[in-house]
């Protein structure tokens, strides 16, 4: 078989064993990590499809690292510049094209939709007394917390939540094609723009939302055949 045939038969096998249906995941984050533990998982490394690495692993979504414990139990990065998949559980991760983050694989009836998931932290204002927050006080002090993987600054008195963002792609070949809009859907799929823009506003669909995005994917798919 070709090689490079070979290498995309593997990678959608991995697609189909690996990943669920949307609606068996959620979206909860545990402090910035996509799992509330170091999962069980595997790692296939591109020098050798056939070996599976064992490891328990999470995802770091402030820092878009893939983490894993070592044999001491310590936290390690995993670059993503050898890796070819990364499964968590039931659910399938590649990496970037620069192999600094990786994108889930998400199964729709038709073909695979990619979400990279990134968070930050939104100020909830500062206290304001009685237990109330303030958007507009004033903060002067600053204080930070430092990681193996980055710093999070701090500032006094104040409340912050953990806002996830989702951006999504289809894969061309080894590309990764990132859209956010019907607009930006319809020019990955030519001369369909039109029937996407129909279907988009018949159904209302909020590309913040994965849920949506994934029966937009599919029917822009099913356009396809």
């Amino acid at each position: 078989m070709n090689p490079a045939k070979n290498h995309l038969f593997f990678v959608c096998i991995c697609f189909c064993l690996f990943s669920i249906p949307l609606s068996a995941q959620q979206e909860e984050l545990f402090d910035g990590f996509l799992f509330p533990q170091y999962e069980k998982g595997y790692v296939i490394l591109k020098e050798n499809k056939n070996l599976r690495i064992a490891s328990h692993l999470n995802y770091d979504t402030f820092n878009e690292k893939m983490l894993f414990l070592d044999t001491d139990s310590s936290v390690m990065e995993l670059v993503g510049e050898d890796v070819l998949v990364v499964v968590i559980g039931e659910r399938a991760f590649l990496p970037s094209e620069n192999g600094k983050s990786f994108y889930e694989s998400v199964s729709t009836r038709e073909g695979q939709l990619f979400v990279q998931r990134k968070s930050k932290e939104i100020s909830k204002g500062k206290a304001a007394g009685y237990g109330s927050y303030s958007a507009t006080s004033a903060v002067e002090s600053l204080g930070h917390i430092d990681s193996s993987f980055g710093t999070k600054n701090l500032k006094s008195d104040e409340l912050f939540k953990t806002k996830l963002d989702l951006y999504f792609y289809l894969k061309n070949g080894s590309k990764f094609e990132k859209f956010f809009s019907t607009k930006t859907l319809g020019k990955l799929f030519k001369g369909k723009q039109a029937d996407i823009e129909t279907f988009a506003k018949e159904n209302s669909t909020n590309f913040a939302k994965l849920e949506d995005v994934k029966k937009i994917t599919e029917y822009c798919f099913s356009l396809s055949k």
